[in-house]
C-alpha cells in the first residue's frame, strides 16, 4: 500500500496528534501509591471518537505507535456524531474526540485544541468553467456550480453548509454518494 496524496498532506497533522498521544503515554503519572505509570506494562482500552474520513489516515500511525509503546492496550474507534462529548470525556468513557469544523460544543469540564487546519479544495472536471486554472475562486462562482456531496453526515450538520446557511446561501447538490 502507498499513501494517497491526501494521506501525505495529513502527515504534519498526524505527527502533531502522534506527539500529543506520545506525551500522554510517556507522562510520568504518579498514583496514590507513588508508583510511576508505565504504559508498556499496563492494560487499557483507549477510546477515540472520530469522523470516518480520518480513520484511514489516523489509524495506521496510531496503531503502530500503540503497539510499540503500549502493546497491551487496545484501541476502540467510535463514530463521530455532532453532539457534546463533555460528559463522555469527563467521566473517562472516551479518551479523545476528533471533530471536524470546530462546531462541536465544548463545556467547562474538557479542554480542546486545534490539531490542524486544512485548506478548502475544489475538484473540477475538464468541462467545468473552474478547470481553467483558477488558483482561487469567488464564493459566487463556487455556489453557481453543481456539487457532488459525499455523505459523512447530513448537509444540515456539515461545517461548510452550516456556514453557508448562516449567510442565507446554499450549494446546488447534483447528487450524493455514500463516501
Amino acid at each position: 500500500m502507498l499513501p494517497t496524496a491526501r494521506a501525505q498532506s495529513l502527515e504534519r497533522s498526524l505527527s502533531l496528534l502522534k506527539a500529543l498521544l506520545a506525551a500522554e503515554l510517556e507522562t510520568d503519572r504518579v498514583s496514590a501509591t507513588e508508583v510511576p505509570f508505565e504504559p508498556g506494562e499496563s492494560v487499557r482500552d483507549v477510546r477515540i471518537v472520530s469522523p470516518g474520513a480520518l480513520e484511514l489516515s489516523l489509524l495506521p500511525t496510531l496503531a503502530t505507535m500503540l503497539r510499540a509503546r503500549a502493546p497491551q492496550w487496545s484501541l476502540t474507534i467510535e463514530p463521530f456524531e455532532r453532539r457534546s462529548y463533555e460528559t463522555d470525556l469527563a467521566t473517562g468513557r472516551v479518551d479523545f474526540v476528533l471533530s471536524v469544523g470546530g462546531t462541536t460544543p465544548i463545556g467547562q469540564l474538557v479542554d480542546a485544541d486545534v490539531l490542524w487546519e486544512d485548506e478548502f479544495v475544489v475538484l473540477a472536471g475538464p468541462r467545468s468553467v473552474l478547470h481553467e486554472g483558477f488558483d482561487r475562486i469567488s464564493t459566487e462562482l463556487y455556489l453557481a456550480q453543481q456539487h457532488i456531496y459525499p455523505l459523512p453526515w447530513p448537509t444540515s450538520q456539515n461545517y461548510l453548509d452550516v456556514e453557508l446557511a448562516r449567510a442565507g446561501r446554499h450549494r446546488k447538490i447534483a447528487f450524493s454518494v455514500p463516501s
